[in-house]
């Protein structure tokens, strides 16, 4: 009897070993226990461009967060193209990711349906700068069908900008061209819209929005030419972005003008433009911190259930750099290297 219940124990001791290692192995498809003992997930990325300098460095972070929690990515490039970006987020619905982050490809509204397909269906999204409002600037959730958000606060940007141009008049007033995009890009329109609002308050005049079509420092050049010779009383040229900021700076110089240059975004490649001087103050909107966050957030939600905290609005503010302090500036690959 004693040894037949030698046998018994042994047995059940195996059987319940087999059972862990089937619950912890998550080859299947489903969540399991990563080797470093954190749940296992899987999110799927939709990156609106994998070309854009700064996309690519908000993608690497959050994979580096993700992969940090124990999960892993898939990364999906939209090319800026939002039927294709459709079609990614609906390929990962097929795949049951737990996690869907979605950077919209131009214009967030042809998302949405998808998006909520993927609620119903028990995936949590996250998105990247989707919605901009009271709420969502001071921290609460964003609007359906996201669950959480990261976003780059631009309304605040774009007073700060319309700040640099009124400073930069010297006492007079500012009379600046907003170089901005054709078509409907969330975080652009809304730090328009500071800029617009903060321009007013302080006195100041935008002479016009223009819309850099190529989205390349040659189309905003061209654009930029002709505003001049229509506004030639302009003495300051602000650009959504750092690539455009360097296409308006190489047609102020042509016109033989003398007026600063200001660009809303950061890249690695305006850097030196910045510290020649050409460009008079270019903003790092800190994509490293955003991809951080979000792949932060998205490790909460895969963890949890419908609710929690992790329901919220991460907000990220953008830092400038002159001529004086761009020295200061860290690249984006050392900053990853060192985020934690």
């Amino acid at each position: 009897m004693a040894k037949l219940r030698t046998i018994l124990v042994a047995l059940a001791v195996v059987a319940m070993t087999l059972l862990i290692a089937a619950c912890g192995d998550s080859s299947g498809g489903g969540s399991g226990t990563s080797g470093s003992g954190n749940r296992s997930f899987k999110v799927g990325y939709s990156l609106p461009s994998s070309q854009e300098p700064s996309l690519k460095a908000m993608s690497d972070a959050a994979t580096k967060a993700i992969e940090a929690a124990g999960g892993t990515v898939e990364l999906r490039d939209a090319a800026l193209d939002p039927n294709k970006q459709v079609s990614d987020i609906q390929g990962f619905i097929d795949q049951h990711v737990d996690v869907i982050i979605a950077g919209p490809a131009l214009v967030p509204q042809a998302l949405t349906a998808a998006l909520k397909r993927a609620q119903d269906s028990g995936i949590k999204v996250l998105a990247w700068q989707w919605s901009y409002n009271a709420q969502t600037l001071g921290g609460g959730a964003p609007d359906a069908p996201i669950d959480a958000q990261v976003l780059t606060d631009t309304p605040t940007l774009g007073a700060d900008l319309a700040t640099d141009v009124d400073r930069a008049s010297g006492g007079g007033k500012g009379q600046a061209i907003f170089v901005g995009l054709p078509f409907p890009v969330t975080g652009v329109d809304a730090l328009y819209g500071g800029f617009q609002r903060k321009m007013s308050e302080l006195g100041d005049t935008v002479l016009a929005r223009v819309a850099n079509k190529s989205g390349n420092p040659e189309g905003a050049a061209q654009v930029v030419a002709d505003a001049l010779t229509r506004y030639p009383q302009a003495n300051a040229v602000v650009a959504y972005s750092g690539s455009a900021g360097l296409g308006v700076a190489a047609a102020v110089r042509s016109a033989g003008k003398q007026i600063p240059v200001f660009a809303g975004a950061l890249t690695p490649d305006t850097v030196e433009a910045i510290k020649a001087g050409k460009i008079a103050v270019g903003y790092d909107n800190k994509p490293v911190e955003n991809g951080m966050a979000l792949g932060k957030l998205a490790a909460s939600a895969a963890g949890s259930g419908s609710g929690g905290a992790w329901k919220r609005t991460v907000v990220v503010h953008a830092v400038p750099f002159t001529q004086e302090t761009i020295s200061s500036w860290v690249p984006w690959d050392q900053q990853l290297a060192d985020a934690r």
